[in-house]
């Protein structure tokens, strides 16, 4: 069966943007399928808030944080009924993801930072630009390593060979992949 693409990622905000890029990375061709009139999804229209612990940008406002910290607030906050692993492993790598960002281009100023009603110190990482720029960073790296963006096409189901995801079933036709990413939301 031929691939029409190395990877398809469905759903174009934040997440698809950040599959797309890693993909690209990685020299694969890259299709991102929109069911709307544009990209962005969810992350184009919020206000990009990130909760991280231990970041450069909390540093540089005089914050001392720890992933742990922020690990044993969110769960005491949740009254431990999270997955204990999950939990984890998003502390342990949220603040890689903002220095990672701030890499691309999305700018946190120390002085944006804020503490919500939970926090004991202030670990709302909010991008200049609140998501819109964040998407637009993304998209941005996105495009230019290639990927191709496709709007008005929705998704109805994917496609397989026994269990094994070879794409997926899109404005009525198929479009086959070695790897799919749904990131829809």
């Amino acid at each position: 069966m031929a691939k029409d693409v190395d990877v398809i990622v469905v759903g174009s905000g934040g997440a698809g943007n950040t599959a797309a890029i890693m993909a690209a990375r990685a020299v694969a061709s890259v299709m991102m399928l929109e069911a709307g009139e544009r990209v962005g999804g969810s992350t184009a229209l919020s206000g990009g808030v990130f909760m991280a612990g231990g970041t450069s940008v909390q540093r540089a406002a005089g914050v001392q944080d720890t992933p742990d910290a922020l690990y044993q607030l969110y769960m005491a906050y949740n009254r431990w009924q999270l997955e204990p692993a999950l939990v984890r492993r998003y502390c342990d790598v949220a603040w890689r993801t903002i220095e990672w960002l701030i890499e691309l281009g999305v700018e946190y100023k120390p002085e944006e930072l804020y503490c919500s009603s939970i926090d004991d110190v202030a670990r709302g990482h909010v991008p200049t630009g609140y998501g819109l720029e964040n998407f637009n960073t993304l998209h941005g790296h996105a495009t230019t390593l290639g990927t191709q963006v496709v709007t008005n096409t929705r998704v109805s189901r994917l496609l397989s060979v026994g269990q094994r995801i070879t794409g997926v079933h899109a404005a009525g036709q198929g479009v086959f992949s070695g790897a799919v990413f749904l990131a829809c939301g």
